[in-house]
């Protein structure tokens, strides 16, 4: 159980700090009903501030309510006013999309318990309503946890925008800098509805055939992030939307599923049988234009057990003369890391100065991601191949792998240096 301390340093808002004392001053007093009726009262107090706050900004819903609120108070009109804060709560649900519907849910109860505080309630013919410690205490935290700790973003408003920023040029291309936007932008200020709402949108947009497999591979990292930054929300959301389409999802959008949210571990074991069986077939039997050109399954390595039937293609697709550019094209931006030692074996096992050329050129593309122990066994490799050291087109390429590596570490200048004068080079 948190300290009541904990609880109150959790409230961002000055006033509604105050009201939290009063509460917790009523409960130190063991005068449960007057701490009801003050935490009832912080709910309102920021409520009503974060109705302001958004109202100033130019959320519409937010507008309507300030409108309505100060015509009440100018009127000193109070069934008015006993109807704002009556329908509060629905409000903050449907016109703001402060909370969600389980927070309603608990903040209801509270409001139930206010009106049972406020008023001579007998629960026997001479025996006030005594809610008790424990019951204060719990809608304390339910209070603090579900709205009094969450700034005013606006759930509908926040997500609209999230959706703009996904598609613009600004969207963060390295992981690390995506995390901490998504973290200070929604997850850090934002409410549980709105993390709740953000991952089930970013987990619908991967299945999305609509957007272009650019956009998806933005929201496939996006709920990589979230996967990481908020797990338990994200896996329910995950969970949530899968039940809802799985079973219904033709080819396309096995196709889809795969690219996407198969890339997270969390993924196969929320998949039907039958789902998971279709797609392990589809990945056999596919043409490989449609995994590399139309649906770009590199950009994103499925786990396992779809990823090593992937694997198994990439050969394929590396020495194709029509599909090695796209391949190289996906890996570029955000190698896999698990493709590196495949592409090795590529590079071990060419048979032809064609896909010798072809194997190196797929390591130029990943050549971001190799670590020296990488490098040194794709050398190894490539020294240890006459189709690749003894082919002037692979060395073209093998040139180019050491311009984009040699710079980034002395270790990787002595391997480098070590090849050329084994095995030097040739146009």
């Amino acid at each position: 159980m948190r300290a009541l301390e904990d609880v109150r340093s959790m409230v961002r808002s000055t006033k509604s700090r105050k009201y939290i004392d009063e509460a917790i001053d009523a409960y130190g007093a063991g005068a449960y009903r007057a701490a009801i009726l003050a935490l009832w009262i912080a709910v309102v107090s920021d409520l009503i501030d974060k109705i302001s706050i958004l109202a100033e900004a130019g959320e519409p819903g937010a507008l309507i309510l300030r409108t309505s609120l100060r015509k009440a108070i100018d009127n000193n009109d109070r069934v008015a006013l006993q109807k704002f804060e009556s329908k509060l709560l629905e409000d903050a649900r449907d016109s703001l999309h402060i909370i969600g519907e389980s927070e309603y849910r608990d903040l209801k109860r509270l409001l139930e318990d206010r009106h049972l505080c406020a008023h001579p309630a007998h629960v026997t013919d001479d025996e006030l309503f005594d809610p008790g410690p424990e019951r204060v205490r719990a809608h304390l935290a339910c209070a603090v946890d579900h709205l009094l700790m969450h700034g005013p973003t606006v759930g509908k408003k926040a997500i609209e925008r999230f959706k703009r920023e996904v598609q613009g040029t600004s969207f963060p291309s390295e992981d690390s800098k995506l995390a901490a936007y998504l973290d200070a932008s929604y997850i850090e200020r934002g409410t549980p509805a709105l993390r709740v709402n953000l991952c089930k949108v970013a987990c619908k947009a991967t299945l999305d055939p609509a957007l272009g497999p650019e956009t998806r591979w933005r929201y496939t990292r996006v709920t990589h992030q979230l996967y990481r930054i908020a797990p338990t929300e994200f896996e329910q959301s995950l969970k949530d939307v899968l039940e809802g389409r799985q079973d219904s999802l033709n080819d396309d959008g096995l196709l889809l599923l795969i690219g996407g949210l198969c890339s997270l571990d969390c993924t196969w074991r929320h998949l039907h049988e039958g789902v998971r069986n279709r797609s392990l077939q589809l990945l056999k039997d596919v043409p490989l234009k449609i995994i590399v050109a139309d649906y770009e399954l590199f950009r994103a390595i499925p786990a396992a057990p779809l990823d090593l039937l992937l694997l198994d293609r990439l050969g394929q697709a590396a020495t194709s003369k029509e599909l090695s550019g796209h391949l190289n094209d996906q890996l570029w931006q955000n190698p896999d890391e698990r493709i590196i030692p495949c592409v090795i074996e590529l590079i071990t096992e060419a048979g032809n100065y064609y896909d010798a050329e072809g194997a190196v050129r797929t390591l130029v593309a990943l050549s971001a991601k190799l670590s020296p122990a990488d490098l040194k066994a794709a050398l190894d490799a490539a020294g240890g191949n006459d189709q690749v050291c003894g082919s002037g087109l692979a060395n073209r390429e093998l040139k180019q792998l050491r311009r984009s590596t040699e710079s980034r570490s002395p270790e990787m200048q002595e391997l480098w240096e070590a090849y050329a004068n084994r095995h030097g080079s040739k146009e």
